[in-house]
């Protein structure tokens, strides 16, 4: 057994409790397949799974697992990026692993400007930015703060928020200029996922675009 996939089935024994026993014999069969190097099988299996519960997030990280030990990384890097839209913390830990160098395929020409929500921060539901081409400026607290970053379109899914002002005390350890670099990895519709980089930290959200 590779350590891919046996830090997956880690992962399947740690949460099996919450998930029905037709789902979980289902599920430790595409395992074993996987485990014995019958990876296609596997995934095909995962598949079904996700068929029957589409949000059974650690399916869809066995069947990334699968595909990367295929060799077949954007495959791997999308089963990934569904996972970090599930909220999957493995599958945040697995993204930047064996996803370095994936290029996404998104259309963001909708996501240029705009106002737009936090669907990712569940502690100020008040939190929103206003997006134009030049500013982004960001609001929490019912607007009691406040911070402004110039923003800089660098590829077909990748900007830069270069750091002007803020008064807002948790976000005091910036400095004028710092670059808060951010891929788009998934896009539907009014929404995006997205992976942030600031001095090595990495983090991940979701936004909504509410107006133009």
């Amino acid at each position: 057994m590779t350590a891919k996939l046996l830090l997956g089935l880690v992962l399947i024994l740690i949460s099996v409790s919450t998930y029905s026993q037709d789902i979980l014999k289902m599920t430790s069969i595409a395992n074993e397949k996987g485990k014995n190097g019958k990876c296609i099988e596997a995934i095909h299996d995962y598949n079904q799974i996700l068929s029957i519960k589409p949000n059974f997030s650690i399916a869809i990280v066995m069947k990334g697992l699968c595909y990367s030990q295929l060799g077949v990384t954007d495959s791997a890097c999308i089963c990934f990026i569904d996972g970090i839209e599930m909220g999957s913390k493995n599958s945040e830990n697995y993204y930047p692993k064996y996803c370095k160098d994936y290029k996404p395929k998104v259309d963001i020409n909708n996501f240029k400007i705009g106002r737009f929500k936090y669907l990712s921060n569940n502690s100020d539901t008040s939190a929103y930015f206003v997006r134009d081409s030049k500013f982004q400026t960001e609001f929490f607290e019912n607007s009691k703060y406040q911070s402004k970053f110039g923003i800089n379109w660098t590829s077909d899914f990748e900007y830069e928020l270069k750091f002007i002002e803020t008064n807002d005390p948790n976000l005091s350890f910036l400095k004028k200029g710092d670059k808060v670099k951010v891929k788009v990895l998934k896009t539907d519709k009014d929404k995006y996922v997205y992976c942030s980089e600031l001095n090595g930290m990495i983090s991940y959200g979701k936004h909504m675009k509410i107006n133009n």
